[in-house]
């Protein structure tokens, strides 16, 4: 049994990466800011704003997963939480003695340099200073000897922004942008965890990965998804992305929004499936809690 510490384990995809460690007969501790006997697993206090932290923290780990991230618009929280905060994190795992890492990213360190249907690049050009905070982090965790996993789009419970924000965005709109024809890697928040998970307990060299489902999906398989299993309606017309960019202005939507609804983001990402030895689902589905969700996140949007 790998004894697998997680930080940020009560996070979006921390708690699923924790999951998939448990499932896969682990031993798991929480790395979180807040402890509390009521936790399913051994917990410990990080506080990645608290300076220098004891390697003592790590007594016992065989695995460091970092999945505690900022992802709020504060720069100096960025700066203090993710570059920072990681630099004393992997102080902390070297003076351990601790070399199995792996960082969770992200594909918005891309910038406006995506490299659609390309394999992972290890450089990369952030466009935010929040991007950019994720990127020194990577190289952060890169120096240290860890990891990098770079998932695009995730969605299921708990998912905030990606999924729930592209139905209400169509339903504003009344339809979809040349037809939903947009093509997104995406994966669900389960399977990114037992990736991550698989990832930290396999003996693959440093690397950066991307993390999704092999096959791009379309816009429109998105929405017929979400739409089937919540129940919510979501029209069939079709807009041209000038038509669709003065009907959504008119609601207070940004270009870049409308942009998310019709620009390809994609790219290769068989590669960590196949060094995770798991196969990705053969269909694009939302389980019963996911649907709940995003029905629930759209009754209150």
């Amino acid at each position: 049994m790998t004894t697998i510490f997680i930080a940020g384990a009560t996070g979006f995809i921390g708690s699923a990466i924790a999951e998939a460690a448990e499932t896969l007969g682990h031993s798991v501790t929480l790395l979180c800011r807040k402890t509390t006997a009521e936790r399913s697993h051994p917990s410990r206090r990080l506080d990645l704003l608290g300076g220098v932290i004891n390697p003592a923290l790590l007594d016992g780990a065989s695995v460091l997963i970092h999945s505690a991230s900022y992802v709020g618009p504060d720069v100096d929280l960025q700066r203090r939480i993710n570059i920072e905060g990681t630099r004393n994190l992997m102080r902390a795992a070297r003076q351990a003695q601790l070399d199995k890492i792996v960082y969770m990213s992200t594909a918005g360190v891309y910038g406006t340099c995506f490299p659609v249907g390309l394999p992972p690049r290890p450089n990369a050009e952030p466009r935010s200073s929040l991007s950019a905070s994720r990127y020194e982090a990577e190289t952060l965790v890169l120096e240290a000897g860890g990891s990098v996993v770079r998932p695009n789009f995730v969605f299921g419970a708990g998912d905030r922004w990606f999924l729930g924000r592209l139905l209400h965005l169509a339903r504003l709109l009344d339809g979809s942008i040349e037809h939903g024809s947009a093509l997104f890697s995406v994966i669900d928040r389960s399977s990114l965890g037992v990736l991550a998970a698989r990832l930290a307990l396999s003996d693959r060299p440093q690397d950066v990965f991307h993390a999704a489902y092999p096959k791009p999906v379309r816009v429109a398989s998105l929405l017929t998804v979400v739409s089937n299993a919540s129940g919510i309606d979501v029209s069939t017309r079709s807009f041209t992305r000038d038509e669709a960019q003065i009907r959504l202005a008119e609601c207070g939507i940004r270009e870049e929004e409308v942009a998310m609804l019709c620009r390809d983001r994609w790219f290769k990402a068989g590669e960590l499936w196949e060094v995770a030895g798991k196969e990705p689902p053969a269909t694009l589905a939302l389980s019963q809690s996911d649907a709940a969700w995003y029905l629930s996140h759209q009754t209150n949007t």
